[in-house]
């Protein structure tokens, strides 16, 4: 039976316009790979730290892992092995990148001796959890290279002002003999970091005093009382 060119069950087909399928292939192609543009050139393992340091600020280290960063992030649950084999390679990643935050705190004060000190204990004050990690017994430097360069580097800022001694010395290289003019200062400053984190100094010792103010009072104390 024959149709007529006006039966309506006959549809003309519709015309593409050209490179219309080429396009729709690049469009699909480009909203698979937008988080591969968001994180080349090594941006991705930038941001995976980056969501680690607020996560473990706000929640502790028991709160990280490998799916939160990566959830946090805004990428896939495997993203995170590209760059870390596991938590540890990532809690050590974050422990380096405090390291040099606060190796950046101490060099902004110019080199001097007591505002040195100072910002060390504001640090510790200031990112109590990274703290922790940075010289908690969750990490061994030894393990991870990156974090021993880390800790090496901002650590010399510190020593740099009381001894000519070597980085690599100090954290773990072959030993020369004790060094009670270098040991002296980082005890004081780290101990004083802990008493203030821990709370265990009452008003009555501490005067009511913000932190950077009694730090130096301290320091300068100390000073005053080894002359």
């Amino acid at each position: 039976m024959s149709t007529s060119k006006g039966d309506p069950a006959r549809k003309k087909p519709v015309a593409r316009k050209p490179g219309a399928k080429a396009a729709g292939r690049k469009t699909q192609s480009a909203a698979k790979s937008t988080h591969g543009n968001d994180y080349h050139h090594g941006d991705l393992r930038r941001a995976l730290i980056a969501a680690g340091l607020t996560i473990l600020e706000a929640d502790g280290s028991d709160a990280l892992s490998l799916r939160e960063v990566a959830r946090r992030a805004g990428v896939s649950h495997n993203a995170p092995y590209r760059h870390f084999a596991d938590r540890e390679a990532l809690l050590a990643a974050i422990a380096a990148a405090g390291f040099e935050q606060w190796g950046d705190a101490m060099t902004a004060t110019g080199g001097d001796r007591l505002e040195i000190g100072v910002a060390y204990v504001k640090f510790a004050v200031d990112h109590p959890q990274l703290f922790d990690l940075m010289f908690g017994p969750l990490l061994s430097p030894a393990d991870h290279p990156d974090l021993a360069a880390a800790m090496g580097r901002s650590f010399g800022v510190f020593a740099g002002q009381f001894s000519a001694i070597t980085p690599p010395v100090l954290m773990g290289g072959a030993s020369e003999g004790p060094r009670p003019h270098l040991i002296a200062p980082w005890a004081l400053v780290h101990g004083l970091a802990h008493l203030l984190l821990g709370k265990r100094m009452a008003k009555s010792l501490t005067g009511g005093l913000d932190v950077e103010t009694l730090t130096r009072t301290v320091l300068i104390a100390n000073a005053q009382s080894a002359r």
